[in-house]
């Protein structure tokens, strides 16, 4: 069984566009070619109507079967306004009949909105990678600005010396709890797995400061594999 997850997790940006319209689908387990027809016509139809938003899919490998799909936008009121608004007397009807299509696939799903933290992150690449590994994290109560720092330690320390071209730091801001924060790693290879570059870059001894420091401030985190479907996705951000 497969479920699409739009996620703030999902790392490809560009400067401007920090909010992400954040869906998990849960699909049925016989219904999986219709679903995916449907997301490739809506596809279709925003290049038609030259609706601006920039939409990447990826389909989980490890944890639960879900698809994730993420759309980005400037201000956090785009990402929480209703699609269709956009269609209005612009392809309108065959927006709605593809989003009937994509619904009767749908067992269940779930939204949320989320905020890049640019200063946490490292953007320099806006090709969507073949992989990302996938951390979301819940902070203890009143920890978030230590979570910050920490977060800021690992990009400045780790991923940055190690060459990591894409490290992506997101907060829930609707749709989940307060003290969500989640992190995108853009992994190139499986191969690049075997060996955490950002780690290797730190040190042991630095490292294991460093994850005393987040382990403190962690109330609990989940690791998952994610891979890019670009057959589904309409990735065309702003220049």
């Amino acid at each position: 069984m497969k479920k699409l997850l739009i996620c703030a997790f999902f790392a490809l940006t560009l400067a401007g566009q920090n909010f992400q319209h954040v869906r998990l689908y849960k699909v049925k387990r016989d219904r999986m070619a219709e679903w995916q027809s449907a997301i490739q016509d809506l596809m279709a139809i925003y290049k038609k109507a030259n609706v601006d938003a920039p939409t990447a899919v990826y389909q989980s490998l490890t944890g639960p079967e879900q698809f994730a799909i993420v759309r980005r936008y400037d201000k956090i009121s785009q990402a929480v306004a209703s699609r269709a608004d956009a269609f209005k007397g612009n392809f309108e009807a065959e927006y709605r009949a593809a989003n009937i299509r994509l619904m009767a696939t749908v067992e269940d799903r779930e939204t949320r909105v989320t905020e890049i933290k640019p200063e946490l992150s490292i953007r320099d690449s806006t090709v969507p990678a073949p992989y990302l590994r996938v951390a979301r994290v819940r902070v203890k109560p009143g920890r978030q600005d230590e979570m910050r720092a920490v977060l800021k330690e690992m990009m400045s320390a780790g991923m940055k010396p190690a060459g990591v071209k894409l490290y992506l730091v997101t907060e829930t801001r609707m749709g989940g709890p307060v003290g969500e924060f989640t992190t995108s790693l853009a992994v190139p290879a499986l191969t690049d797995l075997d060996e955490s570059a950002a780690r290797k870059a730190m040190g042991e001894v630095k490292y294991a400061s460093w994850a005393a420091k987040r382990d403190a401030v962690t109330e609990s985190a989940e690791v998952n594999l994610y891979r890019y479907r670009p057959e589904l996705s309409n990735w065309n951000p702003k220049p």
